[in-house]
């Protein structure tokens, strides 16, 4: 059977996509997404609790994220999950699933954002441009 890795999140930006270029000058733009969760416990009291998702955006989408997202907006990702691990300076394991993002779809600002206006020649809710994913670079800068 073949496998699958695929995930589509909708949520809120913690903060505004912090862009990098790799060595090589590959774009590269980190994020969390914030994804409010309600569900009902063994006492039927609603429950509410927040996921924290890491999102790595590569390439040309990476730039666009990074000039057109704000904190607290709302945006829908589709990508694949990859597991890392390392050790630290101390020899101490260290391990965390982040999203490699492949298509992010924009979403309402968030009434706390400073700038309300569209950038130039967008509209609200409009996708960016196709990506290539087969260009990326994996090596993320720290």
């Amino acid at each position: 059977m073949p496998t699958f890795n695929t995930v589509i999140i909708k949520g809120n930006l913690t903060a505004k996509p912090e862009l990098a270029y790799t060595t090589q000058g590959t774009p590269v733009a980190k994020a969390t997404i914030a994804v409010n969760e309600k569900f009902k416990n063994a006492k039927k009291e609603l429950v509410e609790r927040v996921g924290f998702f890491d999102l790595v955006i590569w390439n040309k989408l990476a730039e666009i994220c990074a000039e057109n997202l704000d904190k607290g907006q709302e945006i829908i990702i589709d990508g694949r999950l990859r597991y890392e691990h390392w050790q630290d300076k101390e020899n101490q394991p260290h391990s965390k699933i982040r999203i490699i993002v492949s298509g992010v779809y924009f979403g309402r600002k968030s009434t706390h954002s400073a700038d309300k206006s569209s950038p130039a020649g967008t509209e609200p809710g409009t996708p960016p441009p196709p990506f290539d994913e087969s260009q990326a670079d994996e090596d993320i800068p720290s």
